[in-house]
C-alpha cells in the first residue's frame, strides 16, 4: 500500500509539475513567437519608410541636376519642362508633401500647392523683399511645420532654394495604416529625444522610464522589444511591444508597434484547461489500472512462477543446448546439455549473468560459415579445452516469454559431421590423385596401342582391315577425350579451377569476346550487335576471363547455327547492393530453335551430349556445359529458351541465352592526399612492411630502381601493434606504404590493424601479394588499399602510381623512371591439345592475357599448320594422338624450326622432364595449367620496355 501511495503521489506532483510546465513553455514560446511576428511587421514597415524617404531626396536631386532651375523665371521651355517635373514629384510624394516654393536671388516666387481635388495650383510672382537664401541642405522648424530646405549653384554661388513643407505624420500615418488591426495593434512615433509625437488617434500613455529606455536605443540605431503596462483610452493594459529606429529626410524617428498579450493568452487558457482536463482523465484512468494491476498482479505471479518452473524443467531435459537470452543480454535459462556442450560448471548458476561470460574469446572462435545447407542459418564454433575439443552448431532465433521478447540460442554438437566431411574431403582428394595416376596409366598403353596401329596401317593390309583399323583409332581418340574430360571436370568439381577477383573494364572484356567472330559474321552477312545499358558500370572487379570465355562460347554457338540475320549481346544492372552488383547478360540469334528434349537434358543435367537439331551435340553439349559451370562459379546461373525476341522468321524463331554473374563495383576510396609540394623523386617518403627478410625477393627490384627515398621496418604478425604504434608516431614521415603478402605471412592482417586505426587514409597504400587468393580483392577495398598487385607484377605499375599522384615532379624528372618490361604485343601462339575441353580452356586462358591462338588437335596438325603459317611459341601436349608431343618436338628441331616450344602435361617426374628437355623442349609445364604460369613463359621470352 505504501508503494501505491507513492506512485498516487508522484503522479499528481507529476502532473501540477507538467501543466506549469506546460504552461510557462507555451507561453515564452507564444510571447517569442508574436514578438517575432511584430518584429517582422515593423521592419518591412520601417524599411518602406526609409526607402521612399530615399527616393524622395534622389527625386529632388534629380530634378535639380536635369533643368537649370535658376532659368525658371527666364526660359518658357524650362518653365514648362520644370513645372511638369515638379508636379510629378509632387504627386509621386503627395502624402509627404504640403508645398513646395521655389526663390532665386531676384525676389522671384514659384509656388505649387495640391487642393482638396487633387488639383495642382501654381503661381510665379515677384516678392516685395528677397528673402535670404541657404547655402547647404537643411531641414527645420517653423510654427510646427517642417521645411526641407535644398539650395540651387550656378557658378559657385547660389541662386535660388527649392523649400519643400514636409508633413511627416500624415506620410508615417498612411504607412502604418497598411499594418493596422483595430483594437488589436497599436502603433506610435516618439523622437529621438524620447518625446511621443503621434498615437494616430489613439490614447495611448507609457511610462516614462520605459520612455527613456527606448530613446536610447533608438538613438543607438538599435531595435528591440518589451513587455510592458501601457495605458489605452485610460485603461491599464499589458502589451507586447517592437521599437524600431528609422531615418526620413535628415528627421530621426523611433516607430512602436504594441499587441495585448491576452489576445494569445486566451489560447493558452483554452488550451492549458483542455490538457487539464485530459490529464486528469489519463491520471483517474492509470490509478484504476494500477489498482486493477495490483489485484491480478498476485494471482498471474503465482502462475508464472509455477510455468517458469515447468519450462525450466522441460528445457532441461531437451537433448540439444538451449540458452534464453533476455533483453539486457543476461541469460534467463541455460539447460544441462548447453554447460555440458560449452564446458562449463555445472554447479555454479549462470542465470542473470551477462551472456558474455559465456561466450568469451578465450572459449569459442568462430569457425568458417556454418554449412547452411546442412543445418540451415547459424555459426560453427569450435569449444577447446585442456582435454577436450568439440565443434558445435549455434542457431539464433528470436521469441516471446510472457509478451516479453527474447533471444533463444540452440546448440548441438556437429563434430562427428565434422569428422565426417574432413574424411570425405580427404576422400575426395584420394580420388583425385588416384585419377590422375590412372590417366598415366592409361594414357601410355593408348599411345603404344596407336603406335601399334600406325604400324600395322603401312603394312599390306586389306581394305575391310584398314576401314578396321580407322575405326580402333577413332575408338582410341573418344576413349582418351572421355578420360580427360572426366579429369577436368573433377579439378572443376575439386575447386583447382580458382574464380579470380580482379579490376576490368565490363566493354572492352566484351568487345575483346565478340571481335574474334566478326569476320566470321561478316561474310555470313550476321550483324552482331552489343546493347551495354548506361546503369552498368565500366570498371568493375570480377573474372573477366571466365566471362569472356562464357559470351565467346554462347556467340560462337549462336553464330555456327545462324544462316543468317543478326545475333544481340545486351546487359543491364539488376541488382545494387553496396558495392555487389548483379548484370544480366543475353545472347539472342535468329538461328534454328531449340528443342525441349535439350532444355530437359541440359538444364537438368542428364546429359551432356544434348540434341540441338542438327548441331554437333558433342561439340554443343561440351561447350554449354563448361559455360553453365563458368556462370556457376561467378555465382550466377543461366536460361535457355526459344524463340527469341528478335527473330520475326517463323522456319527460324531463334534461341536466346540469359545469364547473370556476381561482381564487385571497382570503386576506389577517395583520400586526402596531398603531394604537389614534392618536386623530386628522392622527396618520396617510402615505408616498406614485411614480416620476413628474404635478400633473394626480387619483390622490391623495381622500387630500387625509381629513387625514392625507401625505408624498410621488420615486423610480426603477434606483434601488429607495436608497427601500427610506429606509424601513428611518423604519420608526417611517409607518403607511401607498401605491405608485403606472402604465403604464411598474410599483410591484410597490418592492412586491417590500419584500417580500424584511422590510419589507411593518411598515406598512399601499396600492397604487393605472392599469395592470391579469390577474396584478396574485396579485403583491398574494405581495409582501403589504394592498389592491390600481384606478383609478377609489371614494374611499370609503379611508373603509373608516381605519375597519377605525385603531380609535382615535372616530367623531366619521370622520364629516368625504368618502365619495365611487358610482353610484347601481336605474338604468334599456336597450341596442340587433344582434347576438346583443354582446348577451349587453353584458347580461354589466353584470350585472358591478350592473345588470339591458332589450335591443333595433335602433331601432324602442328607440322602441317607450320607450313602455312610462322609461330613464335608453340605450346604441345606431351600425350597425343597420331603424333605425341615429344616426337613433334624432335621432327621439328630435325626441320630446323627453333622457335620456343613449351611442355603442358599431367606427369611431372625428373625422368619425363629430362625426356623433354632433350627432346628439344625449352619450357615445362605442369596441368592444370593457369594465367599466371603462361604470363610468367611469356615476360620470361617475349618481354619488352614498358
Amino acid at each position: 500500500m505504501k508503494k501505491t501511495f507513492f506512485i498516487i503521489l508522484a503522479s499528481v506532483f507529476a502532473f501540477i509539475t507538467i501543466n506549469t510546465l506546460f504552461y510557462i513553455n507555451t507561453y515564452r514560446s507564444q510571447l517569442t513567437f508574436q514578438t517575432e511576428l511584430l518584429s517582422h511587421q515593423i521592419r518591412i514597415c520601417g524599411s518602406t519608410i526609409e526607402q521612399n524617404g530615399l527616393g524622395f531626396e534622389n527625386e529632388v536631386n534629380y530634378i535639380l541636376y536635369s533643368e537649370d532651375i535658376t532659368q525658371l523665371f527666364n526660359d518658357p521651355d524650362i518653365k514648362e519642362n520644370g513645372s511638369k517635373k515638379l508636379e510629378l514629384f509632387y504627386a509621386k510624394y503627395q502624402h509627404l508633401i504640403n508645398n513646395i516654393n521655389i526663390l532665386d536671388n531676384h525676389k522671384n516666387v514659384y509656388s505649387l500647392i495640391l487642393d482638396r481635388r487633387n488639383n495642382f495650383i501654381s503661381d510665379f510672382y515677384e516678392s516685395q523683399q528677397q528673402i535670404p537664401l541657404n547655402d547647404r541642405d537643411r531641414l527645420y522648424t517653423e510654427n510646427g511645420k517642417f521645411y526641407f530646405v535644398i539650395p540651387v549653384f550656378k557658378e559657385n554661388a547660389v541662386q535660388a532654394n527649392i523649400i519643400i513643407e514636409i508633413d511627416f505624420i500624415r506620410y508615417i500615418g498612411i504607412v502604418f495604416d497598411q499594418y493596422k488591426l483595430e483594437n488589436t495593434i497599436w502603433q506610435w512615433v516618439i523622437t529621438k529625444e524620447g518625446e511621443i509625437i503621434s498615437t494616430f488617434g489613439d490614447d495611448l500613455i507609457i511610462s516614462s522610464q520605459e520612455l527613456e529606455m527606448v530613446s536610447i536605443e533608438i538613438m543607438e540605431g538599435n531595435e528591440g522589444s518589451l513587455v510592458h503596462t501601457i495605458q489605452i483610452e485610460g485603461e491599464p493594459v499589458q502589451t507586447v511591444s517592437v521599437f524600431y529606429p528609422i531615418r526620413l529626410i535628415q528627421k530621426d524617428f523611433g516607430i512602436l508597434f504594441s499587441i495585448k498579450t491576452d489576445l494569445f493568452l486566451q489560447s493558452i487558457y483554452h488550451k492549458t484547461i483542455i490538457i487539464t482536463i485530459a490529464s486528469i482523465l489519463l491520471l483517474i484512468l492509470i490509478l484504476f489500472i494500477n489498482f486493477r494491476i495490483i489485484q491480478v498482479k498476485s494471482a498471474e505471479a503465482y502462475k508464472y512462477e509455477i510455468s517458469e518452473r515447468a519450462l525450466r524443467k522441460s528445457i532441461d531435459h531437451l537433448p540439444a543446448g538451449l540458452i534464453i537470452i533476455n533483453q539486457d543480454q543476461t541469460i534467463r535459462i541455460i539447460n544441462t546439455a548447453a554447460l555440458d556442450l560449452l564446458l562449463l560448471d555445472k554447479e555454479k548458476d549462470y542465470t542473470g549473468e551477462n551472456i558474455s561470460t559465456v561466450f568469451t574469446e578465450d572459449r569459442i572462435k568462430e569457425a568458417d560459415p556454418t554449412y547452411y545447407i546442412a543445418y540451415g542459418e547459424g555459426s560453427k564454433l569450435t569449444i577447446t579445452n585442456e582435454t577436450h575439443e568439440s565443434v558445435l552448431f549455434k542457431q539464433e532465433f528470436s521469441s516471446s516469454i510472457n509478451n516479453t521478447q527474447v533471444r533463444i540460442l540452440v546448440i548441438f554438437d556437429i563434430t562427428s559431421f565434422e569428422k565426417t566431411k574432413k574424411l570425405d574431403s580427404l576422400a575426395h582428394f584420394a580420388k583425385l590423385d588416384l585419377i590422375d595416376k590412372m590417366n598415366q596409366e592409361i594414357q601410355l598403353p593408348l599411345v603404344e596401342l596407336r603406335k601399334d596401329l600406325d604400324s600395322i596401317s603401312r603394312t599390306k593390309i586389306s581394305a575391310e582391315q584398314k576401314e578396321l583399323l580407322i575405326t580402333t583409332g577413332r575408338s582410341i581418340d573418344l576413349l582418351e577425350n572421355l578420360i580427360n574430360a572426366v579429369i577436368d571436370f573433377s579439378r572443376i568439381e575439386a575447386g583447382e579451377i580458382a574464380f579470380e577477383k580482379i579490376p576490368f573494364r565490363l566493354r572492352n572484356e566484351v568487345n575483346l569476346a565478340i571481335d574474334p567472330f566478326k569476320p566470321h559474321a561478316t561474310e555470313k552477312n550476321i550483324s552482331i550487335i552489343t546493347k551495354i545499358r548506361n546503369d552498368v558500370p565500366e570498371k568493375i572487379i570480377g573474372d573477366p576471363f571466365r566471362l569472356r570465355q562464357v559470351i565467346s562460347h554462347l556467340i560462337e554457338i549462336a553464330l555456327e547455327h545462324t544462316p543468317e540475320g543478326r545475333i544481340l549481346l545486351s546487359a543491364e544492372l539488376i541488382d545494387h547492393i553496396h558495392d555487389t552488383l548483379r548484370i544480366k547478360f543475353q545472347v539472342e540469334d535468329t538461328g534454328k530453335a531449340i528443342s525441349s528434349d535439350f532444355l530437359d537434358n541440359y538444364l537438368n543435367n542428364n546429359d551432356m551430349k544434348v540434341q540441338l537439331d542438327d548441331r554437333d551435340p558433342g561439340e554443343v553439349g561440351l561447350k554449354l556445359s563448361i559455360v553453365k559451370q563458368q556462370i556457376e562459379l561467378m555465382k550466377g546461373h543461366i536460361k535457355i529458351e526459344s524463340p527469341s525476341s528478335i527473330s520475326t522468321h517463323p522456319d527460324f524463331p531463334g534461341t536466346k541465352y540469359t545469364f547473370s554473374i556476381e561482381v564487385i563495383m571497382d570503386s576506389t576510396h577517395k583520400k586526402k592526399l596531398d603531394f604537389e609540394s614534392i618536386h623530386d623523386l628522392k622527396e618520396i617518403q617510402c615505408l616498406i612492411l614485411s614480416q620476413i627478410n628474404d635478400p633473394e625477393d626480387t619483390t622490391l627490384d623495381p622500387l630500387q630502381k625509381i629513387g625514392m627515398n625507401i625505408k624498410q621496418r621488420i615486423y610480426r604478425n603477434d606483434d601488429i601493434e607495436s608497427i601500427v604504434h610506429y606509424i601513428k608516431d611518423h604519420i608526417s614521415a611517409f607518403h607511401l606504404l607498401i605491405i608485403l603478402d606472402r604465403p604464411n605471412y598474410d599483410g591484410f592482417k597490418l592492412a586491417q590493424s590500419l584500417y580500424e586505426e584511422n590510419l589507411s587514409g593518411q598515406f598512399l597504400l601499396v600492397l604487393i601479394s605472392s599469395n592470391d587468393i579469390p577474396d584478396n580483392i574485396r579485403r583491398s577495398k574494405q581495409y582501403q588499399v589504394d592498389y592491390y598487385l600481384v606478383q609478377p607484377y609489371e614494374s611499370r605499375i609503379f611508373y603509373e602510381i608516381i605519375c597519377d599522384h605525385f603531380i609535382g615532379i615535372p616530367e623531366e624528372s619521370l622520364k629516368h623512371i625504368p618502365r619495365g618490361v611487358k610482353i610484347k604485343e601481336h605474338i604468334s601462339i599456336l597450341l596442340a591439345e587433344d582434347n576438346l575441353f583443354n582446348r577451349i580452356m587453353g584458347q580461354a586462358l589466353f584470350k585472358s592475357l591478350g592473345f588470339e591462338i591458332d589450335l591443333a588437335k595433335n602433331g601432324n596438325e602442328v607440322i602441317a599448320m607450320l607450313k602455312k603459317k610462322k609461330y613464335d611459341i608453340i605450346f604441345l601436349d606431351l600425350l597425343m594422338p597420331e603424333k605425341d608431343g615429344l616426337e613433334t618436338v624432335a621432327e621439328l628441331r630435325q626441320k630446323g624450326f627453333d622457335m620456343p616450344v613449351v611442355a603442358l602435361t599431367a606427369v611431372e617426374t625428373n625422368d619425363s622432364r629430362q625426356m623433354a628437355y632433350q627432346a628439344g623442349i625449352n619450357e615445362y609445364l605442369v596441368k592444370p595449367v593457369t594465367s599466371e604460369m603462361l604470363k610468367k613463359i611469356l615476360l620470361k621470352l617475349f618481354s619488352e620496355s614498358a
